[in-house]
C-alpha cells in the first residue's frame, strides 16, 4: 500500500493567517485608517491652539504701537531762516553804555570784562639804589546814584575809613546801576588806584572807600568802591638792582605771559552772547618795586589788569546789517560767523575803560535772520497741518519749512507746544 503524503497539522479550533478571512483583515486597515485620522485631528487641534497664541501676541503687539503712538505724539517742523552773506567793510566807534530798552541800529556799543593777574620773575641781582614808590591795588567802582553812565575824571580821590587816599590815574567811565527782579544792581567797573604818596605806610589789606569830592552832593552816598586786591608795593629805601636792560626785557616778558593769561580768563568768562576780538584789550600793569630774594637774586613782580571790550553779537549784528545792507528792515538777525571777521581797534591798549573807541570790521559775514520757535510753536499747537502756511507768513525771517506729524496718521499739531519740536537748517552758502 503506497505511503500517503503528510498533511499539515493543524491544531483543533487555531487557524493560519492564510485562512483568515477578508473581512478581518479589512477590520485591521480600518483601524490603522482611524488611528491614523485621531494623530491628525489631534495635530489639528495643537495647530489651531498654536495659532491662538500667535494671535494674542501680535494683537498685544498692534495695541502696544498703537499706545506708543499716542505716547510718542509729536510734530517736528524744519525750519529754513532767510540767509545773506554781505561785504563788510565798515568803520565805526563804539561808546560804553548800559543798555537801558532797545538800542538803535545806528548805535554800537560795548562792555567790559576785567580780570586781575600777578607775575614774578628773578634776575641775579648787581647792585642797589635808593627807590620811592608809591602803593597800588585794584579796586571795583559801584555807580549806586544813576541808570546812565558817569564818568569820573582824572586823578578822582578814593579815601578809607582810616583817611588814606588813592587816586585814579586817568578818567573812566562807571556803568549805570539796572532793574533785575525788582531790585537796583549797582553799574560797576574795576580799576587801579595809586596812593597819594610813597612808602609802606600805605601797603593795606582788603577795604572800603568813598569819593571825598562828592561830599556834600547826592553822588556822595552813590558812589562807593571796594579793594579787589590788597594795596602793596609802597616802599622808601634802597632795593637790590639788575642792569637795567635785563629788567626791562624782564618785565615786557612778563607782561606779555600776563596777556596771554587774562585772554584765557577772559575767554572762560565771556558769556555766549558776546563776541571779544583778542585785540580789543585794555592793559593796565604796575611794576612793584624789586626785593632781595634768595641767592642774590632780585625779584620783579608785575601786577596787571586785563579789560576786554567785548559786543552783544545781537547789537553788532544789527549794527552790520544795517550798515552793510540797503534794504535791512531792523528785524532781529545774527551774523554767524563774528569772529571771522577782521578787527582792528583804532585805539591802544593803554585807551581808558569807558571812552569811546574807534574800530573797523572787514570780511564777509554770513546773516541769519531770527524768528521766535517759542511763540512759533504756541501759533502752531492745535492748528491743522494745511494752516501751517498762513502760520509761517507772519514770520518774515522764515523762508521754508517741512513737518513731520506723529503717529502719521493724524493731521493736527499737538496741544500742548512742548510736544512740538523746531529744528534749524542752514544753508551751506
Amino acid at each position: 500500500m503506497p505511503k500517503q503524503m503528510p498533511q499539515d497539522v493543524v491544531p483543533s479550533g487555531r487557524r493560519s493567517i492564510r485562512r483568515i478571512p477578508l473581512s478581518l483583515n479589512r477590520r485591521i486597515i480600518e483601524k490603522e485608517i482611524d488611528a491614523e485620522q485621531i494623530f491628525k485631528k489631534h495635530g489639528n487641534k495643537n495647530r489651531g491652539f498654536k495659532l491662538g497664541i500667535w494671535s494674542a501676541v501680535g494683537g498685544a503687539v498692534l495695541v502696544l504701537l498703537i499706545a506708543a503712538a499716542f505716547v510718542f505724539a509729536g510734530a517736528t517742523v524744519t525750519v529754513e531762516p532767510r540767509q545773506k552773506i554781505v561785504s563788510v567793510d565798515i568803520e565805526a566807534v563804539a561808546k560804553n553804555f548800559t543798555p537801558i530798552g532797545n538800542i538803535g541800529v545806528d548805535e554800537l556799543t560795548y562792555e567790559t570784562i576785567a580780570v586781575g593777574a600777578s607775575k614774578t620773575i628773578y634776575l641775579q641781582a648787581t647792585g642797589e639804589s635808593k627807590v620811592e614808590k608809591k602803593a597800588s591795588g585794584n579796586i571795583v567802582i559801584y555807580n549806586n546814584y544813576s541808570s546812565s553812565p558817569q564818568r569820573l575824571i582824572k586823578n578822582t580821590r578814593f579815601e578809607t575809613p582810616t583817611g588814606l587816599i588813592y587816586r585814579i590815574e586817568k578818567s573812566v567811565v562807571v556803568p549805570g546801576s539796572r532793574i533785575e527782579n525788582g531790585k537796583t544792581i549797582p553799574g560797576s567797573l574795576e580799576t587801579t588806584v595809586f596812593a597819594d604818596l610813597p612808602g609802606a605806610d600805605y601797603n593795606i589789606g582788603l577795604t572800603d572807600f568813598t569819593v571825598p569830592g562828592f561830599k556834600g552832593t547826592p553822588r556822595y552816598e552813590g558812589f562807593y568802591a571796594r579793594s579787589k586786591t590788597p594795596m602793596t608795593g609802597g616802599f622808601v629805601g634802597k632795593v637790590p638792582t639788575a642792569p637795567e636792560d635785563k629788567m626791562n626785557e624782564a618785565y615786557a616778558s612778563v607782561e606779555a605771559e600776563l596777556k596771554q593769561e587774562s585772554a584765557q580768563k577772559i575767554n572762560s568768562q565771556k558769556p555766549d552772547t558776546f563776541v571779544w576780538y583778542p585785540s580789543a584789550l585794555l592793559f593796565e600793569s604796575v611794576k612793584q618795586t624789586p626785593i632781595s630774594a634768595a641767592g642774590s637774586m632780585v625779584a620783579l613782580t608785575v601786577n596787571a589788569t586785563s579789560t576786554a571790550v567785548v559786543f552783544s553779537k545781537s547789537v553788532l549784528s544789527r549794527y552790520l546789517a544795517a550798515h552793510s545792507m540797503s534794504d535791512y528792515n531792523q528785524e532781529p538777525i545774527l551774523v554767524d560767523n563774528l569772529g571771522d571777521l577782521i578787527f582792528t581797534p583804532r585805539f591802544d591798549a593803554q585807551t581808558s575803560v569807558g571812552d569811546s573807541l574807534p574800530l573797523s570790521l572787514k570780511g564777509q559775514a554770513k546773516l541769519i535772520w531770527q524768528f521766535d520757535a517759542a511763540k512759533l510753536k504756541n501759533d502752531l499747537a492745535g492748528k491743522n497741518k494745511k494752516d501751517i502756511s498762513s502760520v509761517i507768513a507772519a514770520y518774515r525771517g522764515i523762508v521754508r519749512t517741512s513737518v513731520v506729524i506723529r503717529p502719521f496718521w493724524e493731521s493736527q499739531f499737538p496741544d500742548n507746544p512742548d510736544k512740538i519740536k523746531i529744528n534749524l537748517v542752514l544753508t551751506s552758502n
